[in-house]
């Protein structure tokens, strides 16, 4: 499951659709766009991941392949304001 740009998921209109409880139209209202729309953009997730959020068993799999996603992206990026550095030390 790849979760890059050219893929059709969108973790903006996932996460809008979580927080409403799977209410398109109320997800839909928070991101400013039609329902269709956001109805649109679930079925394209569907077609892309193979796994359709509007399916419980489905939306399991892809809300936690979302969450390791952004961990695995937290753990990586390397630590801004860590310890001091010759070049860098604030003595």
């Amino acid at each position: 499951m790849e979760f890059s740009a050219g893929s059709g998921f969108s973790s903006r209109d996932f996460a809008a659709y979580t927080s409403h409880n799977g209410s398109v139209i109320h997800a839909a209202e928070e991101l400013f766009i039609h329902k269709n729309t956001l109805q649109n953009h679930l079925n394209r997730i569907g077609e892309d991941t193979g796994y359709n959020p509007r399916e419980l068993s489905d939306y399991a799999v892809l809300s936690l392949a979302l969450i390791l996603h952004d961990y695995l992206a937290f753990i990586s990026k390397p630590a801004t304001g860590a310890e001091p550095t010759k070049g860098n030390a604030a003595y």
